[in-house]
């Protein structure tokens, strides 16, 4: 198993937890600013953690115990229990708010009414109503909003020529691959296997070539709720069809069968994130330019999901991979496949990984920025070693995924969580420091608009600050 990946367990559709024992390495980390004084046999006793990051003005510590790049490391390996709220008595395009009105708007106007018309009541009788919105609100989201019906004409000249989900009919999966290596025999995601295809055709060069492939039991998917299926197969099949890009992992081919899915895509050479940068600097030692690069094109990244009318939900370290020396994104089960800019939809479900989400989500609001705060909690981890919120705030009594469970989180993160942003190497990287900050803003609005807008960022246009 991915020792990394065994750090940041996610969920699908609900939520879930980092155990204590999980927790606490991030705390019991050694972090010095000498990379001197790094002791490695105390690493080796935490292999399953992430490591600190302290950092100067020309280079970053990064250090991992070798051990922990030694597995593939495609796929997600969540292993907890999928968690979902209860069905909603009606869809969601027919919910309304307590006003009356129906939960879908242009964000503007739900920024507007804020006050007198809370998107989620509070369980507790604290409907903790959010502020007014900043009026530095992005332009660059407004006027992403313009481009919204291209998205959709988009979509109607490509139709006639889409790839589709094959179906197996009367043949098995083993007659068209075999495996022997299993990345992951369970959990979230299903089973991830690293496969080749068989002779079967005039393409020699199929039999060769590894590739991952993921197995999903539609049973599994149906247990969430009525709606996990359905959205869960028009993601694979947005997928199929999804404009290239280097930061987005391509998908080969979509099989079915009365029982499973079946998704084969590229497999990544360099592993997950942070094995990848082991591999490139073995002895941890980053320089500043890296992480500015690793940055931008993971933003960059970003953009293109988000400009092709997607919100991926679940941005962490286990699922950016190096491939080809880039870092690229993968697993988007979590994934809204028909986003659109222009609307805003308030959902009862809470999809993603606790400690990546941004504060809003746990409400079930989901937008552009919302992706954009867990690039800064990656961000976070990979400068201090450990995450900006603290484990206690977000370990709130109830069934993990509700939206009880889901309102006591983001009353406890709005009054009791405090980031670190004294501790290395911020005070020695300032610009580094503020884009971080803007990147982990509480509200949406504290947030760049979007990533191109993360992009124009000083930090990262600037080559010689910090």
């Amino acid at each position: 198993m991915d020792l990394l990946s065994e750090t940041t367990k996610g969920c699908s559709g609900n939520g879930t937890y980092m155990s204590e024992m999980e927790i606490s390495t991030y705390d019991s980390i050694p972090r010095n600013s000498s990379i001197n004084s790094f002791i490695s046999t105390e690493v080796d006793t935490l292999e399953s953690s992430y490591s600190s990051l302290s950092g100067t003005s020309t280079s970053l510590h990064l250090p991992i115990s070798p051990k922990a790049s030694q597995q593939v490391g495609l796929a997600d390996s969540c292993l907890q229990k999928r968690w979902s709220m209860p069905e909603a008595e009606a869809p969601v395009d027919d919910l309304e708010d307590s006003c009356g009105q129906r939960r879908r708007s242009m964000p503007e106007d739900i920024l507007q009414n804020h006050n007198s018309c809370p998107l989620i009541d509070s369980p507790d009788g604290d409907e903790s109503p959010l502020p007014k919105r900043a009026a530095t609100f992005s332009d660059l989201l407004h006027r992403r909003f313009k481009g919204t019906k291209k998205l959709k004409a988009l979509a109607v000249e490509t139709a006639s020529k889409e790839r589709r989900i094959k179906s197996l009919g009367e043949d098995k999966i083993y007659d068209l691959f075999k495996w022997e290596h299993v990345i992951q025999e369970s959990g979230d995601g299903g089973k991830v296997v690293v496969c080749r295809w068989k002779s079967r055709s005039a393409d020699p060069g199929k039999e060769d070539k590894e590739l991952i492939l993921k197995i999903c039991k539609k049973e599994e998917l149906r247990s969430i709720n009525r709606w996990a299926e359905p959205q869960y197969r028009r993601v694979q099949q947005r997928l199929l069809n999804f404009p290239c890009h280097p930061g987005v992992m391509p998908l080969h081919e979509v099989f079915e069968d009365a029982n499973y899915y079946y998704t084969v895509m590229e497999k990544a050479d360099g592993g997950a994130l942070f094995q990848g940068l082991l591999k490139e600097f073995p002895d941890g030692v980053i320089p500043a330019v890296v992480i500015k690069r690793l940055m931008r094109q993971i933003l960059e990244a970003l953009g293109h999901i988000h400009g092709n009318g997607m919100l991926h939900r679940d941005i962490k370290p286990d699922n950016i991979v190096m491939l080809k020396g880039i870092p690229t994104i993968i697993d988007f089960d979590h994934a809204d496949p028909d986003w659109n800019p222009g609307e805003a939809i308030v959902i009862d479900t809470f999809y993603g990984t606790v400690h990546f989400s941004a504060p809003e989500t746990f409400r079930g609001q989901f937008s552009q920025q919302s992706d954009i705060y867990s690039v800064g909690v990656v961000l976070y981890l990979l400068m201090t070693g450990k995450l900006p919120r603290d484990h206690d705030v977000l370990n709130i009594d109830g069934n993990v995924g509700d939206k009880r469970w889901g309102a006591g989180v983001f009353k406890k993160l709005k009054q009791e969580s405090i980031v670190d942003w004294q501790c290395d190497p911020w005070p020695k990287n300032p610009a580094c420091k503020d884009f971080c900050q803007r990147l982990l803003g509480f509200f949406p609005w504290d947030r760049p608009g979007s990533a191109e807008e993360a992009l124009a960022h000083e930090w990262l246009v600037n080559e010689r600050i910090d």
